[in-house]
C-alpha cells in the first residue's frame, strides 16, 4: 500500500518501528527504462533482485527513517538478440543518483549542514558520518568555485581569530551577514580576492580597522566609496593608553608598599575600563559573592586621589563624546578638551603613539562623521563595524559547537551559509553536469516535494537557454 508521508514511487510492504529508527520494507511502483533504448513497452520483470534489499534513508520523522527497498530486475526484449546489455535493475526516480538517500532527504541535509554539526546531522536523520562528510565536502568546494554574493552598499571587514589563526571576514556593515571568508590577513591575497569577487561600482562605504591590510584594500578606491575608520577600533586604541596608565598606577603602589590601595585600585579597573555605564562593576572572584558598584560612591574619590588617573579616565569620556557629536564642528570642541585633558602624559610612549595614529588617519576618522543615513523612525546611523564584530562573535559559538573545524573548505561554508536556506534562497542548478549556484533569491523556500510535482527543476541562465 502507499502512504501519504512517503514519496509516490514507493509501496509499503511491512513497517518495523523501534524505539530509535521506522524501518519500512517498500517496493517501486514505477517501472525502470531500458538503459539502452529508453522507455517502452517491451520491457518485463525478472523478478527481485538477488542481493536482497537497498537499504536508503528518507525524511525523518520524529526518529529517523530506512526504506528497504526490494529491487526487480527487468529484462528488454528489443534489445535481447542484439548482443547489447539485456537485463538491468531499477534504483527509482526518487532515491539519489549518487547517495544512497531520496532527493527530498538529500536537500534537506544540504541545508542541515551549514547549520548543525555533522553529528547532530547524524543522529536526526541517521545517514552515515562518510557520507555526510562527502555531502559537506563536495557543497563546499562547489559554492567555493561558483557563487558570489551581490555586493553590498557598505562593506566591512573585520579580522577574526579562530584556533590561533588570523581570519578576515567581509561582509555587510549595516546586517553584519558575510560575503567573503579568506584564510589570511595579508593584504595582497585580501585586495586580490575583492577585485575578483566585488563590484567596486556598488560600493558606497567603506569602514574597517585601521590594520594595514584594511587600509590597503581602501586604497583601491572601489569606484567612489568613502573610506571610513571604525570608532570602536579608534577608541579601543585609548583604551590601551587608560589600561596602560591604571597598571603604571598600581605598580608605583605596590613598590612603595600600599598595597591594599592597590589592590582596591586592581579591583575597580573592570569599573574604569567599561565603556558603558552599565557595565561598571568591581572585579569578579570565584566562589565570592558580587559587589554592587556605584560611581560616586567606589569610584569618584579613588580619580579624587590620583589627578593623573582622573585626567586619563575623564579624557576617554571626552573621546567618547567626539564620536557621538551629530557633526564634526561639534565634535572638535571634545577632541580639543581631550587633548587638553590628556596633555600631562601626552609624552607616554603609548599617547605618542595614540596620537601620531590619530594624525595619520585623520581623514579616515572624520570621514565617520560622512557617513550617516537615515533609517526607519527618523534616526541618523554612521558606518561602523558593530554588526560584524556580533557576527564573529556568532562565528566562534557556530565553530566551537562542532569541537574545531580544521578544514578550510567547510569552514567557510558553515561561516557563509548559515544565514541562508542552500538549495532554496541559494539556488543549485540542477542542468546536467552543471554546478553552477547564484543567489541569495527572494521568497519563501518551495519544498522538494512541490518543486517535484510541479516538474520545476531550477536552472541557470546558461542551462535554462540551452
Amino acid at each position: 500500500m502507499s502512504a501519504h508521508f512517503l514519496p509516490s514511487s514507493f509501496q509499503i510492504d511491512r513497517s518495523y518501528p523501534t524505539s530509535h529508527w521506522q524501518i519500512f520494507d517498500v517496493t517501486l511502483s514505477s517501472r525502470a527504462p531500458c538503459p539502452v533504448c529508453g522507455p517502452h513497452g517491451r520491457i518485463q520483470s525478472r523478478g527481485f533482485h538477488s542481493d536482497g534489499a537497498m537499504e536508503i534513508f528518507d525524511l525523518p520523522r520524529t526518529r529517523p527513517v530506512q526504506l528497504r527497498v526490494r529491487r526487480r530486475r527487468f529484462e528488454c526484449l528489443v534489445c535481447k538478440g542484439t548482443g547489447k546489455a539485456r537485463t538491468f535493475s531499477e534504483r527509482g526516480p526518487d532515491i539519489h543518483e549518487r547517495y544512497n538517500m531520496t532527493h527530498r532527504l538529500y536537500e534537506h541535509v544540504l541545508d542541515a549542514i551549514t547549520k548543525k554539526p555533522l553529528a547532530l546531522v547524524q543522529k536526526e536523520t541517521g545517514v552515515p558520518a562518510g557520507t555526510l562528510w562527502n555531502i559537506a565536502h563536495d557543497l563546499a568546494v562547489r559554492l567555493w568555485a561558483n557563487h558570489k554574493f551581490p555586493t553590498p552598499r557598505v562593506l566591512s571587514m573585520d579580522g577574526v581569530k579562530l584556533y590561533g589563526k588570523e581570519y578576515m571576514v567581509i561582509g555587510d556593515a549595516h546586517t553584519g551577514i558575510p560575503i567573503g571568508f579568506l584564510e589570511t590577513i595579508e593584504a595582497s591575497p585580501i585586495r586580490a580576492w575583492v577585485r575578483d569577487n566585488v563590484e567596486e561600482a556598488r560600493v558606497e562605504v567603506f569602514v574597517a580597522d585601521l590594520h594595514k591590510s584594511n587600509t590597503s584594500v581602501g586604497e583601491l578606491r572601489l569606484g567612489r566609496s568613502l573610506r571610513v575608520a571604525d570608532k570602536w577600533h579608534v577608541i579601543e586604541h585609548y583604551q590601551r593608553v587608560l589600561s596602560r596608565q591604571i597598571n603604571s598606577e598600581i605598580d608605583r603602589l605596590r613598590k612603595s608598599g600600599r598595597k591594599e590601595m592597590a589592590k582596591t585600585l586592581w579591583d575597580l579597573k573592570p569599573a574604569m575600563m567599561a565603556v558603558d555605564p552599565k557595565k561598571c562593576r568591581w572585579r569578579r572572584y570565584p566562589k565570592k559573592p558580587q559587589r554592587e558598584f556605584d560611581l560616586v560612591r567606589d569610584l569618584k574619590p579613588i580619580l579624587r586621589r590620583f589627578p593623573l588617573l582622573s585626567r586619563a579616565y575623564w579624557g576617554r569620556y571626552d573621546f567618547l563624546k567626539f564620536y557621538s557629536s551629530e557633526a564634526l564642528g561639534d565634535a572638535m570642541i571634545w577632541l580639543n578638551r581631550f587633548h587638553a585633558r590628556t596633555a600631562p602624559f601626552s609624552h607616554t610612549q603609548d599617547m605618542v603613539a595614540f596620537n601620531k595614529r590619530l594624525t595619520k588617519n585623520w581623514e579616515l576618522i572624520t570621514n565617520y562623521f560622512l557617513s550617516a543615513r537615515q533609517i526607519a523612525g527618523g534616526e541618523w546611523k554612521r558606518a561602523t563595524t558593530s554588526a560584524m564584530e556580533q557576527q564573529n562573535r556568532e562565528i566562534r559559538k557556530r565553530l566551537s559547537i562542532r569541537h574545531g573545524v580544521q578544514n578550510f573548505a567547510l569552514m567557510r561554508m558553515v561561516v557563509l551559509y548559515a544565514h541562508w536556506h542552500v538549495g532554496g534562497e541559494i539556488v543549485l542548478c540542477s542542468g546536467p553536469g552543471c554546478s553552477a549556484a547564484y543567489g541569495p533569491v527572494a521568497g519563501p523556500p518551495v519544498p522538494p516535494e512541490i518543486r517535484a510535482a510541479a516538474g520545476i527543476y531550477p536552472q541557470c541562465s546558461e542551462c535554462a537557454g540551452r
